[in-house]
């Protein structure tokens, strides 16, 4: 859906993920665009998971980057479930609320883990764009 909406171009860069043969044939090229636009970088197992849902803390990192928002590594959080939030998305969750492309849920929460719907990706996009 982001790769569609940024309007990224075809390419023939290979993928390096260990995964990259579970990669639809479709969403290749969308996904090594991200990687050269720095937007995606898969997880530290060199793996891109193509078949994982995404939570809110992944898709708040991915929409921060395409973007192009700076972050700051000494932010912190004010949502009452901040503890929950990982380490490295607490800069990128920071600058998505700070412009206004993420928001919380209710009770002032922010819900790192929370899977994201299609719904709510539309919602991201939409706010990014």
């Amino acid at each position: 859906m982001l790769g569609r909406a940024l309007q990224m171009k075809e390419t023939t860069s290979s993928i390096s993920f260990t995964d990259a043969k579970q990669i639809p044939s479709w969403a290749s090229s969308y996904i090594s665009q991200a990687v050269e636009a720095g937007i995606v970088s898969g997880y530290t197992d060199g793996t891109f998971r193509p078949g994982k849902q995404l939570n809110r803390s992944e898709v708040t990192t991915w929409m921060v980057r395409a973007a192009g928002l700076t972050v700051n590594n000494k932010a912190s959080l004010s949502f009452t479930d901040k503890d929950s939030v990982p380490a490295w998305a607490v800069p990128y969750v920071t600058a998505g609320v700070k412009a206004g492309l993420i928001s919380g849920v209710e009770h002032n929460r922010f819900a790192p883990k929370q899977l994201t719907t299609r719904a709510e990706a539309a919602v991201f996009i939409a706010k990014l764009l």
